[in-house]
């Protein structure tokens, strides 16, 4: 897999279509996974129509694009309204307006002492949390223009990946120190702590209901973690070789059944 760097407005224009790029899974699929040199490796894909493929093979032009001075890490929509974030090495995250088809910054959130690897908007739009190389996560308040909530801690080296649970009211997060936790939104409390890797851990997803959660790994593994269970039970689903061509990076869990248990 040949190296390219990717400039912010490049990152951002991509999000910015609104549409697949042939490496995105929709609803209907049961696995989805990122594969460092197959860029989406799924299981049990429904069928994709000949218009849609012909759609992926010739898409429109961007709608507009948002030009930075530093790299970027990380993009994430609302949910709702029309509001996306953005992150990366200056260690602020940006909020953009991007009502009527263009951009306008509404908010610079400063307070992470490192680079922001990923952004993400809780699902009802209120929250938006990041995390960091500073072994942080923020919890930003998005209906107080921005204002810190908290900041959450558990782990011991970089997060890679933040993920809220369905409802809002619990964080599983990814990290370097090869951990999966979850904590409490609202307070901080370290809920659990999910151990069993032994590589990086690069991307962490809820189930609709809210009790289990996947994660992948640079250990070639993908694991689904039951948290009804006490110790928590994991079923490892994936294995590769840790090999560069064994090297899982994302992870989702896809909401076609009612409790969203499939990924």
């Amino acid at each position: 897999m040949s190296i390219v760097t990717i400039t912010a407005r490049a990152v951002l224009a991509f999000l910015l279509l609104h549409r697949s790029n042939g490496n995105t899974v929709r609803h209907g699929s049961n696995i989805t996974a990122e594969h460092v040199d197959d860029p989406t490796t799924s299981y049990d894909m429904a069928p994709q129509s000949s218009s849609r493929r012909r759609l992926q093979s010739d898409p429109p032009p961007p709608l507009y694009s948002i030009t930075q001075t530093y790299r970027l890490r990380t993009v994430a929509y609302s949910p709702v309204g029309n509001r996306l974030a953005s992150a990366g090495l200056d260690r602020d995250v940006k909020i953009w307006d991007t009502t009527n088809n263009g951009a306008s910054l509404l908010h610079s959130l400063t307070g992470h002492n490192g680079n922001i690897l990923q952004v993400e908007f809780s699902p009802d739009g209120t929250m938006l949390a990041s995390g960091s190389h500073d072994q942080t996560i923020k919890i930003w308040d998005m209906t107080a223009n921005g204002l810190l909530l908290r900041t959450l801690r558990g782990h011991g080296s970089v997060v890679v990946s933040v993920s809220f649970s369905s409802d809002g009211t619990m964080l599983s997060s990814g990290s370097n120190d090869e951990n999966v936790i979850i904590l409490d939104v609202a307070t901080g409390a370290l809920l659990h702590t999910l151990e069993g890797y032994t590589d990086k851990v690069r991307a962490v997803s809820w189930s609709r209901d809210m009790t289990r959660v996947a994660s992948s790994s640079w250990d070639a593994t993908v694991i689904v973690w039951d948290l009804t269970t006490t110790p928590r039970r994991s079923c490892i689903i994936l294995r590769g070789t840790r090999s560069r061509s064994g090297l899982w990076r994302s992870v989702r869990m896809v909401p076609r059944s009612r409790q969203g248990r499939r990924i």
